[in-house]
């Protein structure tokens, strides 16, 4: 929500200030450049807020393991909405409707994201906000999926790790992976021990480990 509003508000001095950023791009402000590229600054700028919050959430998509969908989507952005807005804008409004079909592009991928969330919520039951994180069905753990400890100073980091393994054998990891797991964690607590706990402050590192059928 706060970038949407940064956006806005950048959208609307993009607007304001539509020539003064257009004669810099011109040598010898020639009055028919900057007249016609200010006009293009205003039309883009109406882009800039639909496309951010659709970007954003493509990028959240992808990052929940939905790389399909989003592949999809950069064709339509790109191709399948763009394309065809661009065609038939430039046809009733000339130039203006190359920049002008970037906000219906950007709206209609918006909107698809939107409608791509209400079908997952259908599917999962979650409602409000939640459709938006667009989160696998199987997302929610329990508390037994979950195994955590707290990490004071460098003998605890030993600790930690030697009970990262006894859990991954418990849950039936093998002992190979369970070793490095291990030692990942050994390693990466006494990094943060070493270098973030210098300060002489007290600090606590919580280490947390999740085993579940698609992996730890």
């Amino acid at each position: 929500m706060t970038g949407a509003l940064l956006l806005l508000a950048v959208s609307l001095v993009s607007v304001l200030a539509s020539e003064p950023l257009a004669a810099l791009f011109s040598d010898n402000r020639e009055s028919g450049f900057i007249s016609a590229a200010a006009r293009a600054i205003r039309l883009t700028a109406l882009c800039f807020v639909p496309d951010a919050v659709a970007c954003v959430l493509k990028k959240h998509i992808q990052a929940v393991g939905r790389a399909r969908y989003t592949s999809l989507t950069n064709v339509l952005c790109n191709v399948l909405y763009v394309c065809p807005a661009a065609y038939v804008l430039s046809a009733f409004t000339g130039a203006d409707g190359i920049f002008l079909s970037l906000l219906v592009c950007y709206t209609a991928v918006l909107f698809t994201h939107l409608v791509y969330a209400r079908h997952i919520s259908r599917k999962n039951g979650r409602h409000g906000f939640d459709i938006l994180l667009f989160l696998p069905d199987n997302f929610e753990l329990s508390r037994d999926d979950i195994w955590e400890c707290s990490v004071l100073d460098q003998p605890g980091c030993i600790e930690a790790s030697e009970r990262v393994y006894a859990y991954c054998l418990e849950k039936n990891v093998d002992k190979r992976r369970s070793f490095h797991i291990s030692l990942f964690a050994e390693e990466m607590t006494k990094n943060i021990v070493t270098y973030g706990f210098a300060d002489g402050k007290k600090h606590v590192i919580v280490v947390k480990l999740i085993i579940t059928e698609n992996g730890v």
